[in-house]
């Protein structure tokens, strides 16, 4: 089984990652392994538990450093400028999930 070891963004402490060759359930492992929060108003959090890998990834990998994920992101051949493009599908219905089913339904934005 492929694996890639990488640093958690900057913390000093490395993470090694097994590949299962389902390309988002790796990504949301390696957002996962970066981004261990547990609040679900946190906008990554609600994403990945929500089922929009991609939107977390793009979300974190925005936001921070992210050795692991742009590691688990080259091995797939997805630039990580390019991980969930605002005109995607994907991207589309994270927002619209957020904004009617996420924590902060029917909150003006």
């Amino acid at each position: 089984m492929e694996s890639i070891t990488a640093e958690i963004g900057t913390t000093g402490e490395y993470y090694t990652l097994y590949l299962t060759g389902d390309v988002d359930g790796d990504i949301a492992a390696a957002v996962e392994a970066e981004h261990p929060c547990t609040d679900y108003d946190c906008d990554i959090r609600c994403a990945l538990e929500a089922g929009f890998a991609r939107a977390a990834a793009e979300l974190l990998y925005g936001a921070t450093e992210t050795p692991l994920l742009e590691a688990v992101l080259a091995h797939y051949g997805i630039s990580p400028t390019d991980i969930c493009p605002f005109d995607s599908d994907e991207w589309r219905a994270w927002v619209t999930y957020w904004k009617e089913e996420g924590p902060h339904a029917g909150e003006d934005w």
